[in-house]
Protein backbone atom coordinates (compact mmCIF):
# COMPACT_ATOMS: atom_id res chain seq x y z
CA UNK A 1 0.00 0.00 0.00
CA UNK A 2 1.36 3.52 -1.20
CA UNK A 3 0.94 6.25 1.49
CA UNK A 4 -1.74 8.69 0.73
CA UNK A 5 -0.06 11.36 -1.90
CA UNK A 6 3.15 9.70 -2.16
CA UNK A 7 4.86 11.95 -5.12
CA UNK A 8 8.18 10.29 -7.18
CA UNK A 9 9.88 10.65 -9.87
CA UNK A 10 11.06 8.05 -12.71
CA UNK A 11 13.22 8.25 -15.66
CA UNK A 12 11.15 6.74 -18.71
CA UNK A 13 11.74 6.55 -22.12
CA UNK A 14 14.55 9.06 -21.56
CA UNK A 15 13.00 11.78 -19.76
CA UNK A 16 12.02 12.30 -15.95
CA UNK A 17 8.25 11.61 -15.15
CA UNK A 18 6.95 13.37 -12.06
CA UNK A 19 3.56 11.12 -10.61
CA UNK A 20 1.95 10.61 -7.66
CA UNK A 21 0.57 6.71 -6.46
CA UNK A 22 -1.18 6.53 -3.61
CA UNK A 23 -3.91 3.98 -2.03
CA UNK A 24 -3.76 -0.12 -2.36
CA UNK A 25 -5.58 -2.50 -4.69
CA UNK A 26 -5.49 -2.92 -8.73
CA UNK A 27 -3.53 -0.15 -10.41
CA UNK A 28 -5.13 2.77 -12.20
CA UNK A 29 -3.25 5.28 -14.01
CA UNK A 30 -4.57 8.92 -14.94
CA UNK A 31 -3.63 10.54 -17.92
CA UNK A 32 -4.70 14.62 -17.98
CA UNK A 33 -5.53 17.24 -20.53
CA UNK A 34 -3.36 19.04 -22.63
CA UNK A 35 -2.21 22.16 -20.36
CA UNK A 36 -3.07 20.59 -17.69
CA UNK A 37 -1.48 17.90 -14.71
CA UNK A 38 -2.04 15.28 -12.50
CA UNK A 39 -3.50 17.58 -10.48
CA UNK A 40 -6.91 17.69 -12.31
CA UNK A 41 -7.34 13.73 -11.11
CA UNK A 42 -7.01 14.53 -7.12
CA UNK A 43 -10.54 14.18 -6.27
CA UNK A 44 -10.73 10.79 -8.16
CA UNK A 45 -7.63 9.53 -6.95
CA UNK A 46 -8.89 10.04 -3.62
CA UNK A 47 -12.41 8.56 -3.87
CA UNK A 48 -10.65 5.00 -5.34
CA UNK A 49 -7.59 4.90 -3.18
CA UNK A 50 -9.72 2.49 -0.61
CA UNK A 51 -9.93 -0.56 -3.91
CA UNK A 52 -7.32 0.66 -6.18
CA UNK A 53 -3.67 1.69 -6.33
CA UNK A 54 -4.21 5.25 -8.15
CA UNK A 55 -1.45 6.25 -10.59
CA UNK A 56 -1.53 9.88 -11.59
CA UNK A 57 1.59 11.21 -13.88
CA UNK A 58 2.37 14.51 -15.76
CA UNK A 59 3.07 13.70 -19.23
CA UNK A 60 6.57 15.60 -20.67
CA UNK A 61 6.08 19.32 -20.91
CA UNK A 62 3.67 19.29 -17.70
CA UNK A 63 3.27 19.54 -14.60
CA UNK A 64 6.79 18.55 -12.96
CA UNK A 65 8.14 16.25 -15.39
CA UNK A 66 10.91 17.24 -18.33
CA UNK A 67 10.01 19.42 -20.57
CA UNK A 68 12.41 18.37 -23.76
CA UNK A 69 12.49 20.76 -26.88
CA UNK A 70 11.81 18.33 -29.02
CA UNK A 71 10.00 14.58 -28.93
CA UNK A 72 6.22 15.27 -28.31
CA UNK A 73 4.63 12.69 -30.79
CA UNK A 74 1.76 11.22 -29.16
CA UNK A 75 3.40 8.12 -29.51
CA UNK A 76 6.27 9.30 -27.96
CA UNK A 77 4.19 9.84 -24.46
CA UNK A 78 2.65 6.39 -24.97
CA UNK A 79 5.96 5.15 -25.06
CA UNK A 80 6.51 7.19 -21.78
CA UNK A 81 3.44 5.86 -20.17
CA UNK A 82 4.90 2.21 -20.97
CA UNK A 83 8.08 2.98 -19.30
CA UNK A 84 6.75 4.46 -16.21
CA UNK A 85 4.81 1.10 -15.89
CA UNK A 86 7.31 -1.00 -16.59
CA UNK A 87 9.86 0.55 -13.75
CA UNK A 88 6.82 0.52 -11.08
CA UNK A 89 6.21 -3.60 -12.09
CA UNK A 90 3.05 -2.99 -13.57
CA UNK A 91 1.88 -5.16 -15.99
CA UNK A 92 -2.03 -4.96 -15.83
CA UNK A 93 -3.51 -1.71 -15.04
CA UNK A 94 -6.85 0.00 -16.14
CA UNK A 95 -6.45 3.81 -17.67
CA UNK A 96 -8.94 6.55 -17.30
CA UNK A 97 -7.48 9.88 -19.73
CA UNK A 98 -9.37 12.66 -20.63
CA UNK A 99 -8.99 14.86 -23.96
CA UNK A 100 -5.46 14.08 -24.66
CA UNK A 101 -5.08 11.53 -22.25
CA UNK A 102 -7.31 9.29 -23.93
CA UNK A 103 -5.48 9.75 -27.04
CA UNK A 104 -2.12 8.67 -25.05
CA UNK A 105 -4.37 5.54 -23.78
CA UNK A 106 -5.62 4.67 -27.32
CA UNK A 107 -2.06 4.59 -28.64
CA UNK A 108 -0.84 2.33 -25.58
CA UNK A 109 -3.38 0.02 -26.34
CA UNK A 110 -2.53 -0.13 -29.47
CA UNK A 111 1.18 -0.45 -29.31
CA UNK A 112 1.33 -2.58 -26.30
CA UNK A 113 -1.83 -5.06 -26.54
CA UNK A 114 -2.73 -6.43 -22.77
CA UNK A 115 -1.65 -3.39 -20.96
CA UNK A 116 -4.76 -2.34 -19.98
CA UNK A 117 -7.75 -4.31 -17.96
CA UNK A 118 -10.40 -1.32 -18.66
CA UNK A 119 -9.37 1.94 -20.46
CA UNK A 120 -12.20 4.76 -19.51
CA UNK A 121 -11.79 7.89 -22.45
CA UNK A 122 -13.23 10.61 -21.59
CA UNK A 123 -14.06 14.10 -23.67
CA UNK A 124 -11.91 12.86 -26.25
CA UNK A 125 -11.14 11.43 -29.99
CA UNK A 126 -10.35 9.10 -32.38
CA UNK A 127 -9.15 11.38 -34.50
CA UNK A 128 -9.11 15.04 -35.05
CA UNK A 129 -11.06 16.85 -37.83
CA UNK A 130 -8.41 17.55 -41.03
CA UNK A 131 -8.78 21.21 -40.53
CA UNK A 132 -8.09 21.33 -37.30
CA UNK A 133 -4.53 21.78 -37.92
CA UNK A 134 -4.15 25.97 -38.51
CA UNK A 135 -5.84 26.55 -34.96
CA UNK A 136 -3.66 24.22 -33.27
CA UNK A 137 -1.07 26.14 -35.20
CA UNK A 138 -2.41 29.42 -34.47
CA UNK A 139 -2.36 28.65 -30.64
CA UNK A 140 1.16 27.43 -30.66
CA UNK A 141 2.10 30.72 -32.10
CA UNK A 142 0.45 32.88 -29.64
CA UNK A 143 2.36 31.04 -27.09
CA UNK A 144 5.77 31.00 -28.94
CA UNK A 145 5.26 35.10 -28.91
CA UNK A 146 3.39 35.95 -25.83
CA UNK A 147 3.83 32.31 -23.46
CA UNK A 148 0.68 30.68 -21.98
CA UNK A 149 -1.02 33.58 -20.95
CA UNK A 150 -2.25 34.11 -24.46
CA UNK A 151 -4.13 30.85 -24.79
CA UNK A 152 -5.67 31.28 -21.01
CA UNK A 153 -9.37 33.04 -21.79
CA UNK A 154 -10.13 30.64 -25.04
CA UNK A 155 -8.91 28.23 -22.78
CA UNK A 156 -11.22 28.26 -20.22
CA UNK A 157 -14.41 29.63 -22.34
CA UNK A 158 -13.56 25.98 -24.11
CA UNK A 159 -13.33 23.59 -21.58
CA UNK A 160 -16.10 24.92 -19.08
CA UNK A 161 -19.83 26.48 -19.66
CA UNK A 162 -20.58 29.92 -19.17
CA UNK A 163 -22.71 29.26 -15.70
CA UNK A 164 -19.90 26.97 -14.74
CA UNK A 165 -17.11 29.61 -15.16
CA UNK A 166 -19.64 32.46 -13.27
CA UNK A 167 -20.19 30.19 -10.61
CA UNK A 168 -16.60 28.80 -9.60
CA UNK A 169 -14.21 31.67 -9.71
CA UNK A 170 -12.06 29.70 -7.23
CA UNK A 171 -11.69 26.65 -9.36
CA UNK A 172 -10.95 28.73 -12.28
CA UNK A 173 -8.45 30.11 -10.56
CA UNK A 174 -6.69 26.32 -9.73
CA UNK A 175 -7.32 25.48 -13.25
CA UNK A 176 -5.84 28.34 -14.69
CA UNK A 177 -2.70 27.40 -12.65
CA UNK A 178 -2.58 23.98 -14.39
CA UNK A 179 -2.70 26.25 -17.49
CA UNK A 180 0.24 28.36 -16.78
CA UNK A 181 2.10 25.95 -15.26
CA UNK A 182 2.56 24.17 -18.56
CA UNK A 183 5.36 24.73 -20.52
CA UNK A 184 5.51 26.86 -23.66
CA UNK A 185 7.60 24.22 -25.72
CA UNK A 186 5.19 21.23 -24.01
CA UNK A 187 2.36 23.13 -25.01
CA UNK A 188 3.43 23.68 -28.67
CA UNK A 189 4.97 20.16 -28.79
CA UNK A 190 1.72 18.60 -28.23
CA UNK A 191 -0.19 21.20 -30.72
CA UNK A 192 2.02 20.28 -32.78
CA UNK A 193 1.46 16.81 -33.20
CA UNK A 194 -2.48 16.49 -32.03
CA UNK A 195 -3.91 17.23 -35.45
CA UNK A 196 -1.98 14.07 -36.92
CA UNK A 197 -3.95 12.02 -34.59
CA UNK A 198 -5.83 9.53 -36.40
CA UNK A 199 -6.69 5.89 -35.28
CA UNK A 200 -10.24 5.41 -36.54
CA UNK A 201 -9.50 2.47 -38.82
CA UNK A 202 -7.79 0.62 -35.69
CA UNK A 203 -10.81 1.17 -32.90
CA UNK A 204 -11.38 -2.17 -33.51
CA UNK A 205 -8.07 -3.35 -32.53
CA UNK A 206 -9.03 -2.51 -28.88
CA UNK A 207 -10.63 -5.19 -27.36
CA UNK A 208 -10.46 -4.34 -23.30
CA UNK A 209 -13.77 -3.22 -21.82
CA UNK A 210 -13.90 0.65 -22.44
CA UNK A 211 -16.08 2.95 -20.76
CA UNK A 212 -16.45 6.30 -22.97
CA UNK A 213 -17.63 9.65 -21.43
CA UNK A 214 -18.97 12.74 -23.18
CA UNK A 215 -19.76 15.91 -21.94
CA UNK A 216 -23.12 17.44 -23.85
CA UNK A 217 -21.67 20.72 -23.97
CA UNK A 218 -18.27 19.61 -24.90
CA UNK A 219 -17.08 22.01 -28.19
CA UNK A 220 -13.62 20.82 -27.87
CA UNK A 221 -14.27 16.98 -28.68
CA UNK A 222 -18.13 17.10 -29.20
CA UNK A 223 -20.32 14.36 -28.97
CA UNK A 224 -20.10 12.93 -32.31
CA UNK A 225 -16.41 12.12 -31.46
CA UNK A 226 -17.76 9.99 -28.29
CA UNK A 227 -19.94 8.53 -31.03
CA UNK A 228 -17.48 7.35 -33.38
CA UNK A 229 -15.40 5.78 -30.56
CA UNK A 230 -18.28 3.55 -29.21
CA UNK A 231 -19.05 2.94 -32.86
CA UNK A 232 -15.62 1.69 -33.34
CA UNK A 233 -14.80 0.05 -30.24
CA UNK A 234 -16.34 -3.16 -30.03
CA UNK A 235 -16.56 -4.10 -25.99
CA UNK A 236 -17.34 -0.01 -25.20
CA UNK A 237 -20.55 1.82 -23.78
CA UNK A 238 -21.29 5.30 -23.96
CA UNK A 239 -21.87 7.90 -20.69
CA UNK A 240 -23.18 11.45 -21.56
CA UNK A 241 -23.05 14.00 -18.68
CA UNK A 242 -25.29 17.01 -18.95
CA UNK A 243 -24.24 19.85 -17.65
CA UNK A 244 -20.59 19.25 -18.97
CA UNK A 245 -18.33 20.99 -21.54
CA UNK A 246 -14.42 19.91 -21.87
CA UNK A 247 -13.04 18.66 -18.59
CA UNK A 248 -16.38 16.69 -17.25
CA UNK A 249 -14.38 15.55 -14.36
CA UNK A 250 -13.85 18.93 -13.00
CA UNK A 251 -17.64 20.71 -13.97
CA UNK A 252 -19.65 17.77 -12.74
CA UNK A 253 -17.19 15.50 -10.08
CA UNK A 254 -20.00 13.55 -9.07
CA UNK A 255 -21.15 12.22 -12.56
CA UNK A 256 -17.90 11.56 -13.53
CA UNK A 257 -17.44 9.67 -11.00
CA UNK A 258 -20.67 7.75 -10.68
CA UNK A 259 -19.74 7.04 -14.42
CA UNK A 260 -16.49 5.33 -13.38
CA UNK A 261 -17.80 3.52 -10.29
CA UNK A 262 -20.72 1.95 -11.97
CA UNK A 263 -18.18 0.67 -14.71
CA UNK A 264 -15.91 -1.00 -12.43
CA UNK A 265 -18.89 -2.72 -10.47
CA UNK A 266 -20.02 -4.19 -13.71
CA UNK A 267 -18.98 -7.78 -14.69
CA UNK A 268 -16.08 -7.64 -17.25
CA UNK A 269 -17.66 -9.02 -20.30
Amino acid sequence: MYPMGESMEIVANGVRISLTVEGHGPWIVFGHSMACDRRMWAREATALSDRFTCLRLDFRGHGNSDSPQHGYAMETLADDVKGVLASLGVELAHWVGLSMGGVVGQLVELAYPGTFRTMTLANTTAAFPAGSGPMWSARADMVRREGMSAVLPVTLERWFTDAYRAQHPDRMTEVSDWILSTTPQGYRGCAASLPSFDVLERLHELACPTLIIAGRQDQATPLSMAQALNQGIKNSRLTVIDDAAHLSNIEQPKRFLDALNRFYAAPTP
